[in-house]
């Protein structure tokens, strides 16, 4: 007999009839009866309590259940739901699953996930801080996190310009240790709580960030793009307003956030900026060394050396601009907002 089975589930013998097994049970102080087919073809269970008084005392025994778990409650209590048109941030850590599958091998799993905690907790309160009069949402989930807020109708360039300083910071906080994302921003509508996240405006910006972010940037929509020259033209000088410095152009026409400018953004000095953008560089160095031997990841860093060495060239100072510079990295046609306006 197996063990911790109760006896009348042992396996009857080969030559045991249905008969004899039902005797045998009869002589068992158990009130439960079984009939038992050798061949498998019938099995027949038999209690004291019926059917439906076990499903009375299984009911009591988990609590009454809530009726938005019961079965029908779908089809007896159809609702709707309050869609808002919101801008909707996507951000892809890139290779964090298999971070996380190596420091599972290693046994220094916890240690990973509680470093991955301690950058984004406090990039959390800070959002929830400076959004605290919106509906901002924070969303994570695994590799995934999504950032989103409803819309101001009035004043839309206000909103989407803090949503990508906010994305800003923490693709720049995640960056200096190492973990670069890939994310878009795009404009829907959206449904969201702590538990739920659904409609138009995440699949605009997943499908749009798994089609043609391509490189570890944060491009945005065609909607946004769009609308960013006019919002250059509500300042007289539009090379110091928010979107110029919030976002920048690359080669193939996308706009992407320019991150990069977090550390200048937060207003921290000259120094604080120059050792923040030296450990973005040096992040970046150990990424290409890391993946020497493995060209298209590789491109993906090189990538991230072009856009190091235009942004040091075109925001720094010369000197400063001369030691953060990666050495031996190809050119690209990166372009402030305001230049790619003009285009």
């Amino acid at each position: 007999m197996a063990a911790g089975w109760p006896p009348f589930w042992e396996p009857q013998s080969v030559g045991q009839t249905a008969e004899s097994a039902t005797a045998d049970l009869d002589q068992s102080p158990t009130h439960s009866r079984v009939v038992t087919r050798c061949d498998g073809l019938t099995n027949l269970a038999r209690g004291t309590r019926s059917l439906s008084n076990l499903t009375a005392v299984t009911r009591r025994s988990i609590g009454k259940m809530p009726r938005a778990a019961s079965l029908d409650y779908v089809a007896d209590r159809p609702r709707t739901v309050s869609l808002e048109d919101a801008i909707v941030c996507w951000l892809d850590l890139l290779g964090l699953r298999e971070r996380l599958i190596t420091s599972s091998q290693n046994a220094s799993e916890s240690a990973f996930v509680a470093d991955y905690l301690r950058v984004l907790r406090p990039i959390y309160r800070t959002l929830r801080w400076d959004f605290s009069a919106t509906d901002f949402r924070w969303n994570a989930f695994s590799d995934m996190i999504v950032l989103s807020v409803p819309i101001d109708s009035g004043h839309p360039e206000e909103m989407i310009a803090q949503l990508a300083i906010v994305a800003a910071d923490v693709q720049f906080r995640l960056a200096c240790l190492g973990w670069f994302l890939r994310g878009s921003v795009a404009l829907g509508p959206l449904y969201t709580t702590r538990q739920f996240v659904i409609g138009t405006g995440l699949t605009n910006a997943l499908r749009l960030e798994r089609k043609e972010a391509v490189w570890p940037r944060v491009i945005v929509d065609v909607s946004i793009r769009n609308a960013l020259p006019t919002f250059l033209s509500y300042y007289s000088e539009p090379e110091d307003s928010p979107e110029n410095l919030a976002f920048a152009g690359d080669a193939d026409g996308h706009v992407f956030i320019n991150y990069l400018h977090a550390p200048i953004g937060l207003d921290y000095t000259p120094d604080r900026t120059g050792q923040l953008l030296d450990r973005h560089k040096e992040r970046v160095v150990n990424a290409l060394a890391e993946h020497r031997h493995t060209r298209r990841v590789r491109r993906k860093y090189l990538w991230v050396a072009a856009y190091h060495n235009w942004f040091c060239s075109t925001w720094l100072d010369a000197k400063s601009a001369k030691e953060l510079v990666i050495p031996h990295v190809r050119k690209r046609a990166f372009v402030q907002l305001v230049e790619w306006a003009r285009l």
